[in-house]
């Protein structure tokens, strides 16, 4: 009976110590840097699942303060997604998401928009280098 409780705690030590550390970095306005970390099982995972987990998780929700939205773009002729508001700071131009900041994503130092990341369901390594940044982007990619 003591050999099955001792083995059943180095297993769960054993899970514990092998979970896969997501880190996710949101650089504001004035460049500080706000870290997140989600643990899990899974050594890839969409990057909205780390998004939503971090949103609605007890420790992080306060700070991580997102929301998310979609708006139809009738040149596009589909919705189109946007982060709305992350660490509290929101979108500057709601209405015309590309006249004003907005968050974009970094993946290994390659910009990638919200949008993107959502139509593809793009998934990141918990090796790889996921960063926010609050800025304005280009509108001769989009129609």
């Amino acid at each position: 009976m003591g050999c099955g409780a001792g083995k059943k705690i180095i297993q769960e030590t054993r899970s514990v110590q092998e979970k896969n550390k997501f880190q996710l970095k949101v650089i504001t306005q004035d460049k500080s840097v706000i870290e997140f970390k989600h643990d899990t099982d899974y050594e890839e995972l969409p990057l909205s699942t780390i998004m939503n987990f971090l949103l609605f998780n007890h420790i992080h929700a306060q700070t991580f303060n997102a929301n998310f939205i979609s708006k139809y773009n009738p040149q596009l002729k589909r919705f189109q997604y946007f982060i709305q508001r992350l660490v509290g700071i929101p979108m500057e131009n709601e209405d015309n998401p590309y006249e004003g900041k907005q968050w974009v994503a970094y993946i290994n130092d390659s910009c990638i928009e919200w949008d993107e990341i959502c139509e593809n369901e793009l998934s990141v390594k918990a090796t790889d280098n996921v960063k926010f940044c609050f800025e304005l982007i280009s509108n001769k990619f989009h129609p």
